[in-house]
């Protein structure tokens, strides 16, 4: 009995010094504990409430809900943006088997806001580089191509005379290579 004293204790200690908010919820979906980052989330301790209610503030089970899998036994990580703070969560859910054989749902939720957006911020940058990059191989083969046509047009205006016909056509092929470049 001592042990199991030292133990439970133990792992009160581990829940209640968590950065990450957790709780622990009954078959029927109520709170039976959290530690205190949880209460600091949800602004209060609600233990006996229904656990969609109080972190989602949703009225009913939530879409996205493994409870019924994890009271199955099975470990459960899913990642959830909140309707309620639109904070992106990594929440971890596991069984927790009890002695009088009833199963516990143990919820551990890490805030992965920021790396999401900063995943998003490189997505984007990543993008405009590959834009740049484009324009700038673009941008290199129209001047391959354009350089040619303004140097033999300039040479062109050279070789003909200015009354000629061909003259001022030649010359606006020149001055528009030269604005283009």
């Amino acid at each position: 009995e001592k042990k199991l004293r030292e133990s439970e204790e133990k792992y009160r200690s581990i829940m209640e010094a968590m950065d990450d908010a957790a709780y622990i919820c009954s078959p029927d979906f109520r709170v039976e504990y959290m530690n205190p980052t949880m209460k600091k989330r949800t602004g209060y301790d609600t233990i006996g409430e229904l656990c969609h209610k109080v972190i989602y503030g949703l009225d009913e089970k939530c879409p996205w809900c493994v409870h019924e899998k994890v009271m199955k036994g099975e470990h459960v990580k899913t990642e959830i943006v909140s309707p309620k703070t639109s904070k992106t969560d990594h929440v971890s859910n596991s069984p927790i088997f009890h002695t009088d054989g009833s199963i516990s749902n143990l919820s551990i939720f890490r805030d992965i806001t920021a790396t999401k957006k900063m995943e998003a911020q490189l997505r984007q940058s990543q993008k405009m580089e590959s834009i740049g990059t484009l324009a700038g191989g673009i941008a290199h083969d129209f001047n391959n191509i354009l350089f040619p046509i303004m140097g033999f047009a300039g040479m062109a205006l050279d070789d003909i005379p200015e009354n000629s016909p061909l003259y001022n056509n030649i010359k606006e092929i020149f001055l528009g290579t030269k604005r283009a470049a």
